[in-house]
């Protein structure tokens, strides 16, 4: 269901009660529809166990041959709109002449796509990343793809990010670049531990 589509829902249910009209047969089915579309359901809570705050050390490479550049900062996971996202607020310090390092993510469950959804935005691009992709029936690897811009080409190139929970107190995210025969180059992992 598209976001027209569903806040065309709501608005009709707005109007529906406050003119006190009974709604027909079909109405009602459609309220009740899209009153279970918009539920947190098991997928959402599959995300919980990164609830919280933690600390991460990360390592990135511009290319295969290159020194990684190292990276370390807090992130804070925190559940927002009633457990259907997570707010994903990621922080590092000034180092080797950047300035301060700050990152928004969101991450949820569509319910209508049945797929995971996030979105990035970083102090270092002015770019929105949009991800999607699928979680394994144990709640362990949350796989993301998306395409974001390469400054090695200068054009948009796919990406395979993979998160891998640990458990409770630990989870690692893996990023690999898709070359267009389908090969896979890491370019960048993320270690994250939880605050003490």
């Amino acid at each position: 269901m598209s976001r027209i589509a569903l806040l065309t829902a709501a608005l009709f249910a707005v109007t529906v009660f406050a003119d006190d009209k009974k709604p027909s047969a079909d109405e009602k089915a459609m309220m009740e529809a899209y009153m279970k579309l918009a539920q947190p359901n098991e997928h959402h809570k599959k995300l919980d166990t990164l609830a919280g705050n933690w600390t991460y050390q990360a390592k990135f490479w511009m290319a295969p041959e290159a020194p990684a550049m190292e990276m370390a900062g807090t992130t804070k996971y925190a559940w927002i709109l009633d457990g259907r996202f997570l707010r994903e607020e990621v922080s590092g310090p000034a180092q080797a002449g950047m300035p301060p390092f700050h990152g928004i993510g969101i991450i949820g469950y569509d319910n209508a796509k049945k797929k995971y959804v996030g979105s990035w935005i970083d102090s270092m691009t002015t770019s929105i990343t949009h991800m999607s992709g699928d979680m394994d029936d144990a709640g362990k690897v949350l796989t993301f793809n998306y395409e974001e811009f390469d400054l090695a080409t200068g054009k948009m190139a796919k990406v395979h990010q993979v998160t891998k929970i640990n458990g409770p107190d630990s989870h690692d995210v893996y990023f690999y670049k898709v070359e267009p025969n389908g090969k896979e180059t890491k370019t960048g992992e993320i270690k994250a531990v939880r605050a003490k």
